[in-house]
């Protein structure tokens, strides 16, 4: 999250004039857009082509060896010359290199489910930061209305050459409310201007504001036992597949590699020419050991693998049962909520009567705060059900049910 922040605020710097400017419908359009041109995902796309160059190294055989020995001397005082070649072919005996390979394209499908999670969590948490941003676009908007609406009241009141007891302590009243407000509103506007950053880098556009919508809420359906988890669950079944995978090499490197290639000899002595032609062979005696030890440590992280990655898709299990139940119940308490249209009517008729003089300065304060206090309310709840939602899909490993709500 931090890296997030630091690389936006480099990037908002030395690319503010070359971004596109982007006008979002809303946070569906949005999501679109992440998608294509998330940066994220070229990270991860380079990152996936350094996994294929894996494979190519291990797929690599070893090279032949040349062994070429020039001697000379002399015998009876006659000279003595013999040249020895010898060319050798590695063979990697207990399918060494076949091991090497399948352990390879086991870490290269650990390692692109990690990324995949990666930049899956990258565009989810992009849409809860846009929903946040429009959150907090209303609030903002409700705070400076109910500042200006406070300061032409205290405007009003200070300007009177005497206040009753009341009136005193309504301007007291309101000196405070107004002095909360600021203090508020700087600490969100704080807040929405870190967030537009990160959305700016994370859709490689200029964005300003985000156009609100209430999320679409449907109760989650889908039972933890119908469920195929392609995400932090399927890591676990890949993670005992490596495990694996480091057994099977362990078990290889029990066989000793053999060396075998041609071996000339040519000697010249008392001029007389000697040739010998033959085969090499080189290996190591298996006498002392056959990497048990090795075979041995391996075995051990495959069970501990077992028992590890096993309590892992339990305990997802189970944080999923709780987090599903935990965003219906957030569905059932906003659902009941007034929406902010029917809170917006209530409290322009509040506004009509207070200038009509019917209400009077302490409900025209609890007004403003009763509003502000119910935006931050529901809008909390509503990011809670959204992340919520988005720890659903990654346990899942399924982003597509994510639209089902935006």
């Amino acid at each position: 999250m931090y890296v997030y922040i630091i690389v936006a605020l480099f990037t908002l710097s030395s690319a503010a004039y070359s971004a596109e400017e982007c006008r979002f419908r809303g946070i569906n359009s949005f999501y679109e857009r992440v998608e294509q041109f998330n940066p994220i995902n070229q990270e991860i796309s380079s990152q996936k082509t350094l996994l294929g160059a894996n494979l190519d190294v291990a797929k690599m055989r070893p090279n032949p060896e040349f062994e070429l020995e020039l001697l000379r001397g002399q015998q009876g005082g006659e000279d003595v010359n013999s040249i020895g070649f010898q060319a050798q072919h590695v063979v990697e005996l207990g399918s060494k290199r076949q091991n090497r390979i399948n352990k390879t394209y086991r870490q290269k499908d650990l390692i692109e489910l990690e990324l995949d999670i990666k930049g899956l969590q990258a565009k989810l948490e992009a849409v809860s930061l846009f929903k946040r941003v429009s959150q907090l676009d209303l609030i903002t908007s409700s705070i400076k209305e109910a500042i200006g609406v406070f300061n032409k009241i205290i405007k009003k009141l200070t300007s009177r050459a005497r206040l009753n007891p009341e009136e005193r302590v309504s301007l007291s009243t309101l000196e405070l409310a107004a002095n909360d407000y600021n203090a508020q509103l700087i600490d969100l506007e704080n807040e929405k201007e870190i967030a537009i950053g990160k959305l700016s880098f994370l859709s490689g556009c200029n964005i300003t504001s985000a156009l609100y919508s209430e999320i679409k809420l449907r109760r989650y359906t889908q039972p933890s036992q119908d469920v195929e988890l392609k995400g932090l669950s399927k890591l676990e079944d890949y993670k005992k597949s490596l495990a694996k995978s480091d057994l099977d090499i362990e078990k290889s490197l029990g066989y000793s590699n053999l060396s075998i290639g041609p071996r000339i000899e040519y000697q010249n002595q008392l001029g007389q020419d000697a040739l010998s032609i033959g085969v090499a062979l080189n290996f190591q005696l298996p006498l002392f050991h056959t990497n048990n030890g090795g075979k041995k440590r391996a075995l051990q992280r495959v069970l501990a693998q077992d028992i590890s990655s096993q309590n892992m898709k339990n305990r997802l299990l189970i944080k999923r049962k709780a987090l599903v139940n935990k965003y219906n119940k957030l569905v059932s308490v906003l659902k009941k909520m007034p929406s902010l249209r029917e809170i917006e009517e209530k409290h322009e008729n509040v506004e009509k009567l207070f200038s009509r003089g019917l209400v009077s300065i302490p409900m025209t304060i609890e007004s403003h705060r009763q509003q502000v206090d119910f935006l931050k309310s529901k809008f909390d709840l509503e990011s809670d059900a959204v992340n919520t939602f988005i720890n659903i899909n990654l346990i899942d490993g399924d982003h597509s049910s994510l639209k089902s709500i935006l």
